[in-house]
């Protein structure tokens, strides 16, 4: 009898060790994909409304440009390269070389994010794939990307940019510092 209330009392012990075992993992496991697409959807949103309210804007203004802030200005630009004007691809070959390029990284960053579990890397693939579907949209329908913020302090500028170049940004910074996490807990 004392063997069995034993065996009970740890079999008890067990299971509540495994239930808790699981509530870790659940509060680690990664947002379910309809969460992640509900990013990928708000981040393409906002990024494309912003560019087609820059357009708008763009229109009402003698050259394209305002200053909005001491160290912020609206200045339309068409990026016909990749990041910070890089690359630049001013023929039709160009363009659509770049928009096959960005779409194989973006179907390889969709396989690493099918197998990743860390859910700010799934969250940094997905703001990656947004931004960079962003700018291909741009590139199909308009030749170019079309950039619109200017950020500048003491007399430099940074490189003109927009939504989904924040976007990439984040999720780049996302990845990198949940790597970076599993790396230190790695160590210990």
């Amino acid at each position: 009898m004392q063997k069995l209330s034993a065996n009970l009392t740890r079999s008890h012990m067990d299971n509540a060790q495994d239930a808790m075992t699981d509530s870790k993992q659940i509060l680690s496991v990664s947002p379910p994909k309809t969460w992640l697409w509900l990013i990928f959807a708000i981040a393409l949103i906002v990024d494309q409304v912003s560019k087609y309210a820059s357009l708008a804007y763009a229109q009402s203004l003698e050259n394209g440009q305002i200053s909005l802030l001491p160290f912020l200005d609206f200045n339309l630009t068409w990026n016909r390269g990749i990041s910070y004007g890089l690359f630049a691809a001013n023929s039709s070959l160009g363009q659509w070389l770049l928009v096959g390029i960005t779409s194989a990284i973006c179907l390889l960053f969709v396989f690493f994010l099918r197998g990743e579990r860390d859910k700010f890397i799934r969250i940094g693939f997905v703001l990656v794939i947004s931004g960079a579907v962003g700018n291909i949209i741009d590139r199909v329908l308009h030749g170019a990307v079309i950039d619109f913020v200017s950020l500048h302090g003491f007399g430099y500028y940074w490189y003109i940019f927009n939504i989904a170049d924040i976007w990439i940004t984040i999720g780049a910074i996302f990845i990198l510092f949940a790597n970076l996490k599993a790396l230190k807990d790695e160590r210990k």
